[in-house]
């Protein structure tokens, strides 16, 4: 998963660890994750409440 603000979001299935990357920081959280989506929603409030990560506006109107 990566969005346009950079964020990289990284899962280890085997491990269920889940790696993060915003510009130039990184992190690992090492909770044991059961499934990807899981380990992307809790790296992306990982991002919003460390690093001021705000994910980027839908452009796509109805």
């Amino acid at each position: 998963m990566e969005t346009s603000d950079h964020l990289r979001v990284q899962y280890d299935f085997r491990s269920g660890t889940v790696l993060l990357q915003c510009r130039n920081r990184s992190h690992v959280l090492a909770e044991r994750f059961r499934t990807k989506e899981s380990a992307e929603a809790a790296a992306i409030q990982f991002a919003r409440k460390n690093w001021d990560y705000s994910e980027p506006q839908s452009e796509t109107q109805h």
